[in-house]
C-alpha cells in the first residue's frame, strides 16, 4: 500500500476560505455599507469593467473603509461567490505606488 500525501491545494483553499470568512465577519459593517454604496452610487455604470483598486478608490472617496486591509480582497471574493461579478481573464497594472504596479484582475458586473 502506498502512503497517502495530503492534498495541499485543497488545504490551501480551505485556509483561504476560512480567512475570508473571518475577515468578512470582523468587517461585516464595512461589507454591508460597501454593497449599499456600490449600488446606490451607480458604480457599475461608471465602471462596467473594473479592478479592485477602482472599487477601493470609489468606496474610500465616499468614506467607506474597512478595519482590515484584507477586507478589500474579501469583498471582491464575496461578490464573486455571490455571482455579482466575474473575472474577465484580463489583468491590469495597479496605479497606487504602494502596489508596485503589480497585476490585478479585471472584473465585470453580471
Amino acid at each position: 500500500m502506498q502512503p497517502t500525501t495530503p492534498d495541499l491545494f485543497t488545504q490551501g483553499e480551505k485556509n483561504r476560505d476560512e480567512g475570508i470568512a473571518r475577515t468578512l465577519a470582523s468587517n461585516a459593517t464595512f461589507y454591508v455599507k460597501a454593497l449599499y454604496v456600490l449600488e446606490s452610487t451607480k458604480f457599475s455604470r461608471s465602471y462596467p469593467q473594473f479592478t479592485g483598486e477602482d472599487m477601493r478608490s470609489w468606496l474610500t472617496s465616499r468614506g467607506v473603509e474597512p478595519k482590515s486591509p484584507h477586507a478589500w480582497g474579501a469583498l471582491a471574493r464575496a461578490l464573486t461567490t455571490a455571482g455579482r461579478i466575474k473575472d474577465t481573464g484580463r489583468v491590469k497594472k495597479m496605479m497606487d505606488p504602494s502596489s508596485h504596479a503589480r497585476r490585478t484582475p479585471v472584473w465585470e458586473w453580471r
